[in-house]
């Protein structure tokens, strides 16, 4: 994409990791941000380096991430996003938490779109995190895969549009009607 999709300047005119974090708050009671390590200086200046968590392993997208946070927080159940999601909003991570609250035992609460399972956003039980850290760890990283295996709570694509992710500077613009390059400059 060219900048880091986490610090884009969007909707509220504030990063998306800082606008996202600020809705993930009212449902969390902590809120992490993983990044890689060259990441780390960049995102220091939006977060204190107590909510950073540092990939162990880098290189593997977003499996990295998840393998970094389940160990520094292990039997935890975590609330995960993806970084290129910038569409998400309140009522998205609504009703995954409301899902969660109101139906426990799953191993993952998320999306499902045309039969197929959304990672993220979703909230991945520690017991699914174990197991998935295993998995990656033995170079198996389609999260899809892994989780159409699993006991799932997943809701329909209503929100499908806000889940889509953007990996050029053109699909965003796009989709969003916002000139992001101009933004940028600015």
């Amino acid at each position: 994409m060219g900048s880091d999709k986490g610090l884009l300047t969007y909707k509220t005119g504030t990063a998306w990791a800082i606008y996202l974090s600020n809705i993930l708050a009212s449902v969390c009671e902590d809120v992490f941000i993983s990044v890689r390590t060259a990441q780390k200086k960049n995102y220091s200046s939006y977060f204190p380096e107590s909510k950073l968590v540092t990939d162990v392993i880098e290189n593997i997208g977003p499996a990295g991430g998840i393998i970094s946070s389940s160990r520094q927080f292990p039997e935890r159940n975590l609330f995960i996003v993806s970084c290129d999601m910038i569409l998400l909003d309140e009522p998205v991570i609504t009703e995954i938490y409301n899902k969660y609250l109101a139906s426990p035992g799953f191993d993952f609460y998320g999306f499902e779109i045309k039969g197929k399972i959304q990672p993220f956003p979703g909230i991945f039980t520690g017991n699914l995190l174990k197991n998935l850290t295993e998995n990656i760890e033995n170079y198996n990283y389609s999260l899809v895969k892994f989780l159409q295996d699993r006991y799932n709570m997943c809701s329909d694509g209503s929100y499908s549009t806000r889940l889509t992710g953007f990996n050029s500077m053109d699909e965003l613009e796009k989709c969003s009607g916002i000139n992001l390059k101009k933004r940028m400059k600015d």
